[in-house]
């Protein structure tokens, strides 16, 4: 009987994940729904650090020191969370391979082999010593999430599927040489509610986050359904002119820079710059000129999200509040290229 129950375990896990998703494909209101994968970096002040993060909310464990941002608590939690087994982890994004709790806890375990001398005996002695992994050595979160558009609410959303904590690895120098997903560990509930969140006295940390340096490249996203046939920027085009929604020139909370649909429509009336060569002077000659860019010319994206902690459950979730077509911009300066948004378009 145990046997049966432990097959019946193995089919059932991959099906119950990919029920996630499922729900999202059967939901009526739902016109567009994608899948991507990204990375991300929760601490606040690493010197590799390339998105802007906002704290909102931080409540120390009984018993804690007050230094949040070297003790890297977000990574501390999710290590404790896997070692009481409050995950289902996978060796792949996809959540088809089902690791072992036994395999979980061995990824968390680096071995090293120390070499010592014995001056008596003129021998070497080799000793294998097991060191569990720190929270310190998780720098990374490497994410797969749903992107999806909600015709009722004419607006996007996000959902967190699952998520990978990254070992990483660095030369003698101390220079990051590699990044090894621990496992993939799926994120089974839904998201939290906006209005609630705050103030759930389970959520015991809570951030926005906005990846200024890694953009959602359009093309990476999978689509699972589509029943507008338009790309996911004809459709953020579309949902930002039906003014429905408050879109702002730049992100903040007040929303004290909104935007109209002559600007909306003129966010697209773009310089265009061409370079040539003058065989004369050997010099680089720059000529620019103002071209219309459609819409479906966009091919990335910025996300402003909302992450939670919810410490009671034992689970990372996230809320899209914003959503951005990024464009390709020219410095008089120095000639060098820069990407900002065009518009953010307000997420509910």
């Amino acid at each position: 009987m145990r046997t049966l129950l432990f097959i019946l375990l193995l089919f059932s896990l991959p099906l119950a994940v990919q029920a996630q998703l499922n729900d999202l494909l059967k939901n009526p209101d739902l016109s567009y729904v994608a899948t991507f994968e990204t990375e991300h970096d929760f601490r606040l002040f690493p010197k590799e650090q390339s998105a802007f993060i906002q704290l909102k909310k931080f409540s120390l464990p009984n018993g804690a020191c007050k230094d949040f941002i070297n003790d890297n608590w977000l990574a501390k939690w999710v290590l404790d969370a896997c070692k009481k087994e409050r995950f289902d982890a996978y060796e792949d994004a996809g959540l088809t391979k089902w690791m072992r709790q036994s395999d979980l806890m061995a990824k968390l375990v680096q071995v090293d082999t120390v070499i010592t001398f014995d001056p008596d005996t003129y021998t070497e002695q080799v000793q294998v010593v097991k060191n569990e992994v720190s929270a310190n050595e998780i720098l990374y979160f490497r994410t797969r999430q749903a992107l999806f558009f909600d015709k009722k609410k004419d607006s996007f959303g996000t959902r967190l599927l699952a998520i990978a904590p990254i070992i990483t690895t660095r030369t003698e120098k101390g220079e990051i040489k590699g990044k090894d997903p621990v496992a993939w560990l799926a994120i089974k509930d839904r998201e939290p509610n906006a209005n609630q969140t705050l103030q759930n006295p389970d959520i015991t940390w809570a951030a926005m986050v906005i990846e200024e340096g890694k953009y959602l490249e359009i093309k990476q996203l999978e689509v699972k359904k589509n029943e507008l046939k338009l790309s996911v920027a004809e459709q953020l085009y579309e949902v930002a002119l039906s003014m429905k929604h408050p879109i702002d020139a730049s992100f903040d909370e007040e929303c004290t820079k909104q935007l109209n649909k002559a600007d909306i429509v003129g966010s697209y009336n773009d310089v265009d710059t061409v370079i040539t060569f003058d065989p004369a002077t050997y010099e680089e000659v720059f000529n620019t000129s103002r071209c219309i860019s459609k819409p479906e010319s966009v091919v990335k994206l910025m996300l402003v999200q909302d992450w939670y902690w919810d410490d009671r459950r034992k689970l990372l979730l996230n809320r899209l509040t914003a959503i951005a077509p990024m464009v390709i911009m020219l410095r008089d300066s120095d000639k060098t290229t820069y990407e900002r948004p065009r518009y953010y378009v307000r997420c509910k």
